[in-house]
């Protein structure tokens, strides 16, 4: 409703709130995508799916949708691209946040978004 009513306030508190509370990744996004947050509030959690060990499964790109797992994806190929140092996961590449922040950007830009009907 925060969002909604356009009470920015609300929403900053309610987005801590939600922090304190220990939810795994995958359901966190779904809850914040299906709060329809700015992608600001996203875009450390892709970070996170960039980076870690495994890639997405299918239960997970089912919480998070087809063009986050795209997005998702296209990052980590974009990150695995740059590996230089022999390293073999992107786990333990050792990359910056700037880095996979840049990816995730080129990544964004690359996947086309749904715009709601505004009818």
């Amino acid at each position: 409703m925060a969002q909604e009513w356009e009470f920015p306030e609300v929403l900053e508190l309610a987005i801590r709130e939600l922090s304190k509370i220990e939810i795994p990744l995958i359901r966190r996004i779904g809850i914040y995508q299906d709060l329809r947050l700015d992608q600001k509030y996203l875009l450390p959690f892709y970070a996170k799916l960039c980076t870690r060990k495994q890639g997405l499964n299918q239960q997970e790109a089912a919480v998070i949708g087809l063009e986050t797992t795209v997005t998702v994806f296209l990052a980590r190929e974009r990150l695995r691209d740059q590996l230089s140092n022999g390293a073999t996961s992107l786990q333990f590449a050792g990359f910056k946040d700037s880095d996979v922040m840049a990816a995730l950007m080129a990544a964004l830009v690359a996947t086309p978004r749904k715009v709601p009907n505004s009818e």
